[in-house]
């Protein structure tokens, strides 16, 4: 079993996160993306001092390596494209994993009491670390009790957390916050605190089962024939969407056609294209298709005044999750997915 090879260290971490269920998940994509090699002694060391709590500054009496030399070894290692395949993630500093980890599913948590359909979004003058969501989240429990909130996600920049759990909890965090104590009794400096939707993701892999979230259509019901001759795939699930960008009072109306087609249980192949309605030949010139991952632009295309369609197409894991935003001049909507 994996879990035997794992160092001692990772009895730590594994207090606040799946260890196990991570490092089975890392070790299998590392193989899949290196012929076959696994993941070093040094790198899973690596990471398990990570999510302990240790960052690469405290790192070098346990890994007898100054701080630059274990920064090489292990970009070196291929460890970072492996967790940014696992998480569809990117990472551009040491944070970074942590961030992918959480908003993967990998940290612990227990099942909260109440849930609302909104979460509590908090913006703390602070950046990510094991220490400082360890410190948060005790904290949360001591002024709300077991059981009241989770950490659902988390953004980069000044550390923002969404939060999600009843309406009294967001309400007593919010009146702390409006008393000015809110830092204080956090021991974190908190910027901001405010209540958003959990925004609807559209789940990709129950098309496969035929349950579509509300909106989505098949698309002999939104495309003519000669329209879909471009599109088709014969072992291929496509659904689409009509997409309404209202601009100076004129309502330009597009279709987003999204196709998969899976290859294993492990990989799916999202293909996405934007068609004009039947009324029109082309779409409207200067309309962007821009694919999100974690709020940033991963791929954008924009179309040409004679463009009848415009697509890509990329690799997506179980679990991966992503936007895909329309913007016309200043009108935009945006649909997210998890596959």
């Amino acid at each position: 079993m994996l879990s035997q090879e794992l160092p001692d260290c990772c009895q730590e971490a594994a207090r606040t996160w799946k260890i196990k269920q991570l490092f089975n998940d890392l070790e299998e994509r590392h193989r899949r993306l290196n012929n076959g090699k696994g993941i070093g002694d040094y790198e899973k060391q690596y990471l398990c001092l990570l999510l302990s709590g240790i960052e690469p500054i405290q790192m070098s009496e346990k890994l007898y390596d100054a701080v630059e030399t274990t920064r090489v070894k292990i970009t070196q290692s291929g460890l970072y494209k492996t967790i940014e395949r696992l998480t569809g993630g990117q990472i551009k500093n040491w944070r970074d994993p942590i961030i992918l980890f959480v908003n993967k599913g990998y940290r612990k948590s227990e099942d909260v009491k109440e849930k609302e359909e909104t979460l509590l979004v908090m913006t703390c003058d602070v950046e990510v670390s094991e220490e400082i969501l360890r410190t948060l989240e005790e904290k949360m429990k001591q002024i709300l009790g077991a059981n009241q909130m989770k950490i659902q996600k988390i953004e980069r920049g000044s550390l923002i957390i969404y939060w999600q759990g009843s309406r009294s909890s967001y309400e007593q965090i919010e009146v702390l916050f409006r008393e000015g104590v809110l830092s204080e009794r956090l021991g974190v400096p908190i910027l901001d605190v405010q209540v958003v939707p959990n925004e609807e993701r559209v789940n990709l892999t129950q098309w496969f089962e035929n349950i579509l979230t509300t909106g989505w259509q098949t698309v002999e019901q939104l495309l003519t024939p000669q329209q879909l001759r471009p599109a088709y795939f014969s072992e291929s699930i496509q659904r689409g969407k009509r997409i309404d960008l209202q601009i100076d009072l004129i309502t330009h109306t597009v279709i987003l056609l999204v196709s998969l087609t899976r290859e294993d249980a492990d990989r799916v192949i999202v293909n996405l294209k934007v068609f004009p309605t039947a009324n029109s030949p082309n779409l409207p010139a200067n309309l962007k298709l821009i694919i999100l991952v974690e709020g940033e632009v991963f791929k954008e295309i924009t179309s040409r005044s004679a463009d009848q369609f415009i697509q890509y197409e990329f690799d997506a894991d179980p679990g991966d999750e992503f936007a895909v935003k329309l913007a016309l001049g200043e009108a935009e909507i945006t649909e997210n997915f998890v596959v």
